[in-house]
């Protein structure tokens, strides 16, 4: 049954990752407003939570096992459903890394939707799904390596397939031809597969005209639906209901000191990190596998890294390009190891600003340097977040997130002008 949705300002967006969370919500937020970034696993307090539009919920769980994924997803549900909100959006990777279809299926089950509508595409990004293919620069996902980035991926190379096996419900798949036939025909073919009792759609999309359809499906035709997708599909949504930025930018403030932390392995955050250290004055430290097993190579690393950063140069943190020959269960030693460095720095010398790349990297040094949240206000650039953390070591700072696997290689050294142009 076709009906209209509620439209109001409030929006919540539900996402496996931080940087996840922070490039979708920025679609949402007003013009003079602000999102309040939180990570469940943090104690959620009361004056934190005020003076904001809409909520992110990181729940941290794209490498946790399904049940324990279960909680956080539930745990996000709970507190959402506490106030009324015009949009819930369910955030998952344009990758499909982690349990992208059973965190849809929690969250539905968890919040009451008949139906969730799954559309993973981003085209900006080179992330689309053609006959229900989701590939990713052209490469089926099932066929591409991960990367060296801490998560594995494992799935079928059918994305109705993926979801089917992940959530245990029936589903169907929109293909690119409905498109073609408009929106009078996407939205019967939706209702002939929600009267058969269909409780996930997943769509074709290889172009933003066909994520604009399925969010003005979702939003004007079929109230009780779950939007899911990556942030193209926000975008989509935000403009459709006229809530959002319109994916304007933002003036990042002017910062003098700057320290960039960069935990994903992707080959382009390495190639746009080493673009910026070779195009700028900006100190670079390289965390490689001898520093993490032998202790006076770490504790070397460490006074260099103090000497450079005490002597007033900005800072790039980073992991080696090279392989790292370390035990595979060490990740997240590995990042903490990175989170205590960068504690240990900012407690000598405190940054204007904080550029964070990698989704478990950005929740790892947050949470070491005690930010309860993050008030999100818009995009830095394509892909960027920025906001101000809230408590902690940082209070007040300006930190910018950013996913490890998006972008040009130019970006970061486009940034780092932005972002200290003018600064006294």
């Amino acid at each position: 049954m076709r009906s209209h949705h509620k439209v109001t300002e409030d929006v919540a967006v539900v996402a496996d990752d931080l940087t996840g969370a922070a490039d979708t919500a920025i679609h949402f937020i007003p013009e003079t407003g602000n999102f309040l970034m939180l990570d469940m696993t943090n104690e959620l307090l009361p004056p934190v939570l005020s003076g904001a539009q809409g909520l992110a919920l990181t729940t941290e769980s794209r490498n946790l096992k399904p049940q324990e994924a279960a909680c956080r997803v539930r745990l996000a549900a709970n507190v959402l459903s506490t106030r009324s909100y015009g949009l819930i959006y369910k955030k998952m990777d344009s990758q499909l890394r982690g349990l992208p279809g059973f965190e849809v299926e929690i969250l539905r089950r968890s919040l009451g939707f008949s139906c969730s509508f799954i559309a993973p595409a981003y085209p900006e990004q080179g992330r689309i799904t053609q006959d229900a293919i989701h590939l990713v620069n052209g490469i089926a996902v099932a066929e591409r390596e991960p990367g060296r980035d801490m998560v594995t991926w494992e799935g079928e190379a059918s994305l109705p397939e993926l979801i089917a096996a992940q959530t245990g419900v029936k589903i169907s798949h929109i293909y690119q031809k409905e498109f073609d036939r408009g929106m009078d025909a996407l939205c019967s073919r939706i209702e002939r597969f929600m009267a058969d009792g269909v409780r996930a759609i997943t769509f074709d999309a290889s172009g933003q005209s066909h994520l604009a359809m399925i969010a003005r499906a979702g939003l004007r035709y079929f109230h009780n639906t779950l939007l899911a997708g990556s942030a193209g599909l926000a975008l989509a949504a935000s403009k459709e209901l006229g809530i959002g930025s319109g994916r304007a930018l933002c003036a990042v403030p002017r910062c003098h000191s700057l320290m960039f932390i960069c935990g994903s392995a992707t080959t382009i955050l390495h190639r746009q990190a080493s673009m910026l250290v070779s195009g700028v004055h900006c100190q670079e430290v390289v965390i490689c596998s001898r520093h993490l097993t032998v202790q006076k190579c770490w504790d070397k690393l460490i006074l260099n890294a103090v000497d450079a950063w005490l002597a007033g140069k900005d800072l790039l943190l980073r992991f080696s390009v090279e392989p790292m020959q370390v035990d595979p269960d060490t990740s997240t030693g590995m990042l903490s190891r990175l989170a205590d460095l960068a504690k240990q720095l900012i407690e000598k010398r405190r940054p204007d600003g904080l550029f964070l790349s990698g989704g478990d990297t950005a929740s790892a040094v947050l949470k070491k340097t005690g930010v309860k949240a993050v008030r999100l206000k818009a995009q830095a650039m394509s892909g960027m977040a920025w906001g101000h953390a809230v408590q902690g070591k940082l209070d007040s700072a300006v930190i910018i997130t950013k996913s490890g696997a998006f972008g040009k290689e130019e970006d970061l050294i486009k940034l780092y002008g932005a972002w200290k142009k003018d600064s006294p």
